[in-house]
């Protein structure tokens, strides 16, 4: 069994929303990081490309994650986030921890 899941999301915004993006993924993070078993929601914004955007969870194994997708917020925020997203440029990958540490 892993110590930890890690899940990378990626995705691109339309160029007229990148603001509202940026700020609706912040948001997020500050809800997500309550939930049980989540160790870290960090998102990430792509210094050449600021319309690019990687989102980096952390949760301690895989009941954590199914938590995660039963916050009533996730649902409401892949409705406000998907439709200003460019088509196509959203990537989910799931990761299975092998050892780590943190301060």
């Amino acid at each position: 069994m892993s110590p930890f899941t890690t899940l990378t999301f990626s995705c691109t915004s339309q160029p007229s929303h990148v603001s509202t993006v940026s700020r609706l993924l912040a948001e997020a993070s500050h809800i997500y990081v309550q939930d049980q078993g989540t160790l870290a929601w960090l998102v990430h914004q792509d210094d050449k490309r600021p319309e690019r955007f990687l989102i980096v969870e952390v949760y301690d194994g895989p009941e954590a994650v199914e938590t995660h997708r039963r916050n009533p917020h996730f649902k409401v925020f892949g409705e406000t986030v998907g439709p200003l997203l460019e088509e196509g440029s959203s990537e989910l990958t799931v990761w299975s921890g092998i050892e780590g540490s943190a301060k």
